[in-house]
Formats: structure tokens, C-alpha cells, sequence
């Protein structure tokens, strides 16, 4: 039994990636929701826009964490549809 190094190391670094992802996302949608209940409660049309604006910057890291997730599976049997 022999193991492939080099693919260990490479879902090594996709698992880091993803948990990096996953921390961005939840921290951003944090900072949207923080600005758009801020927003409201103040009054502040422009702040509470601005944290519907922020939504797309946690937007922005779903479609890495699906590439990763595509690019870590065998294509045996795989069901990916990332062409």
C-alpha cells in the first residue's frame, strides 16, 4: 500500500483553503448584517445600502468553495459540472 504524496499534500491545502473561505464568508456576512441592522436602526439609508453591497463581497467566496470542492474530486464517478 503506497501513498500519493502529492495528493495528499494538494487536499491538504484545498481543506485550508476551503476552512479560509468558509471564515471569510461567515465574517462577511456578519459585517452585511451588522451594516444593514445598524443601518435600519439609525435611520441611515446609505449605511444600510452599503450592507446590501457587503452581501456580494460574501457572495464573492461561494464560487471558489465550489471550485475547490470540484477540483478535489476524482473524476470517476465525480458529478461535478465545473467546465
Amino acid at each position: 500500500m503506497s501513498i500519493d504524496v502529492t495528493t495528499s499534500a494538494a487536499n491538504d491545502t484545498a481543506r485550508g483553503l476551503r476552512r479560509v473561505l468558509l471564515v471569510t464568508l461567515a465574517l462577511n456576512i456578519a459585517v452585511a448584517t451588522a451594516k444593514v441592522v445598524v443601518g435600519t436602526l439609525a435611520g441611515s439609508s446609505s449605511i444600510r445600502a452599503h450592507g446590501f453591497h457587503s452581501s456580494t463581497d460574501g457572495l464573492n467566496n461561494v464560487n471558489p468553495l465550489l471550485a475547490t470542492t470540484c477540483a478535489t474530486r476524482s473524476p470517476a464517478g465525480s458529478t461535478c459540472t465545473c467546465t
